[in-house]
């Protein structure tokens, strides 16, 4: 049997007024509908057997939930949990739908109900993915250093079916103060792919490892129109390397695996004192407050705010740390699970948690362009992995975690032992 793909799309927009996640301490309430939330789904089946991918328009979800969705999944589809991946975009205008340690005194709290319904709608969607298969054929591109894309189209060069990209731009563009629901510039990215393929493209988005000691300028600022310029424009890319493929790129026969270990996380060692914790937030906060009362520059209020997001979250994690309360925030987390599904050429290495994007790097110059690092599948980390140079530098980001920079390192090997030789 050739290879055959389905796919599944279920709107996952939720109704009323809902708290924003991603941009804490702003009150962030939705105001309305920009672009629809959805949960996509992309299912390859061969000889070999078959994979599931499943991404949701989400900032991302605890461990346990996740877990839980990638067991039922399976459970109705009779995909291998192995070969399930479930992974948020980690768009920073959708609902709150995990606590964080590092923010866990903003106002946003998670709804029972919301995050119920989001488990219902993916199965759904991925039950449909895989009761629809059609013969297909694939072929993967690299556009650039964070951009790549498998291509999915009809048996004998026909309509283009699906494209899964696997990027390491954050879907957090949009101005931090924007309150409309969006899956920021993916939704344009998709559009203008259903422009160019057809409306009935499903377009499925992986995130890579996307943080660092010092964001991307971008991020947190951008208009709709600046952000529809940014997805239009990876979309065009990703457009013109498709047209570039020739008969012979496109491959029926494809082999899929997947696999999957545990690995337990080291906290971090090294952390400020409380007082100084303490201290360092009082600055940070002072200084942003200083800013906004002046009107300065945007960006520079932008950039003093982050810093006194940052000073909170490690403030927290140090307080937590003393209070004996750590262990319950990382209880569902710190066993970490990794997967890694092959699909043809490609390895995907599913990681929880947001990584650095050093990390990320390294996993391309590793596995040689093959393996593609993939973020937010099997739940988050509480924060963000950083490398050993940032937690030196005492530079954790704006979403920092209580795991050390090892922690990387172990998440990265525990990939490439399940790498097929």
């Amino acid at each position: 049997m050739g290879l055959r793909v389905g796919c599944g799309v279920q709107d996952i927009t939720p109704g009323g007024s809902v708290a924003l996640e991603g941009h804490p301490y702003l009150n962030r309430r939705s105001s309305g509908v920009h672009d629809p939330l959805q949960v996509s789904a992309v299912h390859l089946r061969c000889d070999s057997g078959g994979v599931l991918l499943v991404s949701l328009d989400l900032f991302g979800l605890d461990a346990t939930t996740a877990r839980q969705l990638r067991q039922d999944i399976a459970k109705s589809t009779a995909v291998p949990e192995d070969r399930v991946f479930v992974s948020c975009t980690h768009t920073h205008s959708g609902p709150v739908t995990q606590e964080l340690l590092c923010w866990a005194d903003d106002a946003g709290k998670p709804d029972s109900e919301y995050i119920s319904l989001v488990t219902e709608k993916a199965i759904l969607a991925a039950a449909h993915a895989c009761a629809t298969t059609r013969p297909t054929e694939a072929a993967w591109i690299t556009v650039d250093a964070n951009l790549d894309a498998l291509s999915i189209r009809e048996e004998g060069a026909g309509a283009h079916e699906a494209i899964v990209v696997v990027c390491s731009t954050a879907p957090a563009l949009l101005d931090e103060e924007t309150t409309e629901l969006s899956a920021d510039f993916p939704f344009y990215m998709a559009k203008r792919l259903r422009e160019q393929y057809g409306e009935t493209l499903t377009v499925l988005f992986l995130a890579g490892p996307c943080a660092g000691e010092t964001d991307d300028p971008r991020s947190g600022g951008c208009s709709f129109a600046e952000i529809e310029k940014i997805g239009t424009g990876m979309a065009d890319a990703i457009i013109r390397r498709i047209g570039e493929l020739g008969p012979g790129d496109y491959q029926s026969d494809v082999a899929l695996s997947g696999r999957r270990t545990s690995e337990k996380l080291p906290l971090r060692a090294a952390m400020p004192s409380p007082l100084n914790a303490k201290q360092r937030w009082a600055e940070c906060a002072a200084a942003h407050a200083r800013l906004r009362n002046l009107g300065g520059d945007k960006a520079a209020i932008r950039a003093a705010g982050r810093a006194a997001i940052e000073a909170r979250g490690i403030l927290n994690i140090v307080t937590a740390r003393k209070d004996g309360t750590l262990p319950k925030w990382v209880a569902s987390s710190q066993l970490a699970e990794v997967q890694v599904l092959q699909v043809g050429s490609r390895c995907l290495a599913g990681m929880p948690g947001v990584l650095f994007s050093d990390y990320g790097s390294r996993m391309k110059e590793r596995g040689e362009g093959k393996v593609l690092p993939v973020c937010l599948v099997n739940g988050d980390l509480q924060g963000y992995i950083v490398t050993s140079q940032a937690e030196s530098a005492v530079k954790f980001g704006r979403v920092p975690g209580p795991y050390d920079s090892e922690a990387g390192d172990i998440l990265l090997n525990a990939a490439f032992s399940m790498i097929p030789g």
